[in-house]
């Protein structure tokens, strides 16, 4: 299964739940402008977030700032929703 597919699935599956807050995101430049008003939110969010540029997938912490998500963790996480404890 591929990363985004996984991604599709916990996205599902948080707003099954009512986990609207939780949702994960696509780490591109289009997606920070749609969910930013301005740059400095945006830069704001990075540097007192865990960003690391490399990485395709972010959700937002408890304080609003941004998180990117590797594969390996979204691996994990597709694993928790999907009662798995093996890796793919």
């Amino acid at each position: 299964m591929e990363t985004y597919e996984k991604v599709q699935a916990i996205n599902e599956n948080l707003e099954s739940q009512g986990y609207y807050d939780d949702i994960i995101y696509l780490f591109d430049e289009d997606t920070i402008n749609e969910l930013f008003s301005n740059p400095w939110d945006a830069l704001r969010a990075t540097h007192f977030g865990d960003t690391n540029f490399t990485d395709d997938y972010f959700r937002f912490n408890g304080y609003g700032n941004i998180e990117t998500l590797s594969d390996w963790k979204i691996d994990e996480m597709y694993n928790e929703i999907e009662g798995n404890d093996e890796e793919e």
